[in-house]
Parts: C-alpha cells; structure tokens; sequence
C-alpha cells in the first residue's frame, strides 16, 4: 500500500515543509515514487512514514539532522531484505514487525532482548562503548559515563500508532446531507494514493464527486446530487410527455 503526500502529513505530524526539505537533503525521501517534476505526486511506503515519524519525534527532542541520518541508515537496515542460503529473500525482524497486524506486535517481534533486573533493582543497558542505567521512566535512561539523561524511542509503539491513525484515517464515514428536502447519506472515502476524498450516495450510486477536503467533497456531492436529481425529474417529465 502507497501513500500520498496529504495521508503522510495527517499520520506522521511532518509539515509540507519538512516534507519537502527533508526530501530534498536526503533525510527520508519517497521510496516508492519520487517527484520527477512539477505537477508529479511523490508516493511514500510504510516503512517511509516509519522513519519520518521517528526523524519527526528526535527533531521534537533538539537531535539535529546529522544524527537523524545516522539513525535512519541503520533503522533502514532493519528494514531491507536479506537473502538466505537457498537464494530465497526473508524479512528482518525489524520488517516482519512492520508487516504485522499490531495486535501481532512485541518486542520480540523487534528483535529487542529485554535483560534480567539486577538484584539493586537497576537495569543496566550498553553497546560496548557507553553503559545506560534505565530509570522508572520507560523512555529514558542515564548514561553512568557521561552523567547525562538520554531518552529512548519505542518502535513497536511507533509502528503500532501509525497502524491505528492510518486505519482510521482511510476508514470510510457516513455523512447526511440535505437536498431539495430529502435526506440521502453519503460515503467519504480518503485518497490514501492521490489525496483528497471521493464521496458517493448510496441512495443514488450515480451520484459521485471528490474534494481536496471532506468538507469540500461534501459540497460538490450536493451539487451532484442536485443534478441527479434535475436529470431525473426531467426524464420523468418527458416520458409523461411521450405518454
């Protein structure tokens, strides 16, 4: 499934702005179709609004771009796809949890390996060069060399949030609307490629239309329907007529 600009902006926090300048600087750019143009629409993968989502809660935290970088090559690795003995791709951890279902998400499904509490009732992290003490706080941590606060991100609760927001983001919603005294219930549907939303009647299929917005589709499925509704009644008037 590919997402456009619009859908990406609503689940992922990111401005147009940093959109487009973190595209153009090669922090995290459309994997799926990039813009070759004016008027060309850029097309994002999952694993796109992952990292943007990640890049968009280090910035909130004062990381700058160069360490953003660094930290989407290796979250880029996770995510790429490795090739075993048999010839045969297989997923990374780290992909087959991006795949999953969130209920089916955990942090052995991302490769995490939770260590056992010490008897002081510390837990201690490190990556060979640092050593982390974890704090009450499940989001930070204290480097014991440094003697400084770090903070930590959790991709299983990224990725989850991203399912769930996006789910009800393309969810379809029902809406009434009033036209020439009758009431008629209409179907709005995202546009989760293009942007923008359809809308339909389901009291008169015929009557179809779109809007860069849901308010704005709303409108233009009133005058559709205000149209159908003329056509019929003309239609009528000359079958009588024929009569």
């Amino acid at each position: 499934m590919n997402f456009g600009r619009n859908v990406v902006i609503a689940v992922t926090g990111v401005s147009r702005m940093q959109l487009e300048h973190w595209a153009q600087i090669g922090v995290v750019s459309s994997s799926v179709k990039s813009s070759s143009g004016k008027g060309s629409r850029r097309e994002y993968s999952f694993e796109d609004l992952v990292q943007l989502k990640v890049a968009k809660t280090l910035r909130a935290h004062g990381i700058g771009l160069p360490k953003i970088r660094t930290i989407l090559r290796f979250l880029r690795k996770g995510f790429l796809k490795k090739s075993s003995s048999n010839g045969l791709e297989t997923l990374t951890p780290l992909r087959r949890a991006v795949m999953a279902p969130p209920g089916l998400l955990s942090c052995g499904a991302l490769g995490f390996y939770g260590g056992s509490q010490a008897i002081t009732g510390l837990r201690y992290l490190t990556n060979g060069i640092d050593t982390f003490i974890m704090t009450r706080d499940p989001h930070e941590a204290f480097n014991a060399l440094k003697k400084e606060f770090v903070f930590s991100l959790s991709l299983e609760d990224i990725i989850g949030d991203l399912k769930k927001d996006l789910c009800q983001l393309i969810d379809p919603k029902e809406h009434k609307v009033k036209v020439n005294n009758m009431e008629f219930t209409v179907l709005l549907t995202p546009d989760i490629e293009d942007g923008g939303v359809t809308v339909q009647c389901k009291e008169i299929p015929a009557a179809i239309s779109q809007g860069d917005n849901e308010q704005e589709a709303i409108d233009n499925i009133i005058d559709a329907l205000e149209l159908c509704l003329e056509t019929e009644s003309l239609l009528k008037s000359e079958a009588h007529q024929v009569q």
